[in-house]
């Protein structure tokens, strides 16, 4: 996405400001990452070195991906589950709270 933006001939000299998030403990990832978007400027999908460069960093990424996935995969089956149960079975995880009056009957309130 960022390619096909630096590469539109509409945004020619048109100053680009990339904002990066301050981190006190570490920031050199940060300077990895404008390298590579200014790499990217004028390239074309068609473009080997980019093709390469793109299959490289999926390979670096792929680890990283799959456990985020499975830990969205987790987390959205679990919700699943909460919202699966029945109005039986919730009633019965559910306390009952009975309120009653002198006479013993449940709910009624006679003031």
């Amino acid at each position: 996405c960022f390619r096909l933006l630096s590469s539109d001939k509409r945004l020619d000299n048109i100053p680009l400001i990339l904002e990066t998030p301050v981190d006190a403990k570490d920031d050199s990832s940060y300077g990895e990452e404008i390298k590579l978007l200014e790499w990217l400027v004028g390239k074309s999908k068609d473009d080997q070195d980019y093709i390469n460069r793109f299959e490289e960093l999926q390979q670096l990424g792929q680890k990283s991906r799959q456990e985020q996935a499975e830990k969205f995969e987790k987390k959205q089956n679990t919700k699943r589950k909460a919202a699966s149960k029945d109005i039986a079975s919730m009633m019965k995880s559910a306390k009952k709270v009975k309120t009653e009056d002198n006479d013993g009957e449940a709910g009624i309130c006679q003031h």
